[in-house]
């Protein structure tokens, strides 16, 4: 029996040996960090009390929800992100630069608008409430001290964009019309969220130099949603100093068109579109700051 434990023991003690261990790679583009403060309701005829503020704290997850599905934000907990957004309540019509060491970003907004109406057919029948919300977003860049982002977004009972936006979903309560409405606000919220953080890669090398054959393997999988024939800017990052204060610049240099997604979805390659990539690779390789930036469809 000892005999055998011991074999046992070597044997275990020889396939940790030869069994590589893997650590997680890190992650291709460095995550910037998110702070979601906590929105503010103001008066309404519609939410009361408890409500009120489970509605405010609806409307934060909505934006949290909103960042987590970009997958390329590390997203502070509510308490961490509660105590910036005292730490920064003194700074009005914007934020300084380096203002928090916590996060590179900081979302902060209110529900402007909570209303409800009465809906009955042609008969004078009830058919249910009809909801209506309006938030107010506003996205600084703290690394920056920048206002990136501030825009109304609505919602409604409508069940869906386009020609489905002329139907409506009413609801047997006021405070079940609203919150259906905050719900259908949640595209609107990410598409908002999206046009102010476009997705963005790296050149990792060069692939094929041949004039306007140009190919680079990028940082642009599938994990980021790239798929084959997608288009993306290159941008040359700099800084460009006026009257003594240097402010970041941002130069399109050309774009590119992803013609392959490797199967472990963090790499493609893509080619490049019309004239350009001669300029792209010199830049490339004297080090320059480029950055791949998806384009709106």
């Amino acid at each position: 029996m000892k005999k055998m434990l011991l074999c046992f023991m070597v044997l275990v003690s020889l396939l940790s040996i030869a069994t590589p261990s893997f650590a997680a790679p890190p992650d291709l583009i460095a995550k910037k960090r998110v702070a979601v403060g906590t929105f503010t309701i103001g008066q309404n005829r519609v939410l009361r009390g408890h409500e009120s503020s489970e509605f405010a704290n609806a409307a934060t997850e909505k934006i949290i929800n909103a960042f987590a599905a970009l997958k390329r934000f590390t997203i502070l907990d509510r308490s961490a992100a509660n105590r910036l957004q005292l730490d920064l309540k003194n700074y009005s019509g914007g934020y300084k630069v380096g203002a928090s060491k916590a996060a590179d970003i900081y979302c902060t907004g209110s529900v402007q608008n909570v209303s409800v109406s009465e809906k009955y057919d042609s008969n004078g029948k009830f058919l249910g409430y009809d909801g209506d919300v309006e938030l107010q977003l506003k996205i600084y860049d703290l690394t920056t001290g920048t206002l990136v982002l501030s825009k109304d977004v609505r919602g409604g009972t409508e069940i869906g964009g386009g020609l489905l936006s002329v139907i409506r979903f009413y609801q047997d309560t006021p405070s079940k019309a609203v919150f259906k409405s905050l719900n259908n606000a949640e595209r609107r919220i990410k598409d908002a969220v999206e046009e102010a953080f476009p997705v963005e890669g790296k050149i990792v090398e060069v692939i094929e130099t041949k004039a306007e054959n140009e190919t680079f393997l990028t940082t642009l999988g599938s994990n980021l949603g790239f798929k084959k024939g997608d288009t993306v800017l290159v941008i040359e990052m700099t800084q460009i100093k006026v009257n003594g204060v240097n402010y970041p610049r941002q130069k399109e240099i050309g774009s590119l068109e992803i013609t392959k997604i490797e199967p472990d979805g963090n790499f493609s390659e893509a080619r490049v579109l019309a004239k350009g990539g001669e300029v792209i690779i010199k830049k490339f390789e004297s080090g320059y700051n480029l950055v791949l930036r998806s384009q709106k469809d």
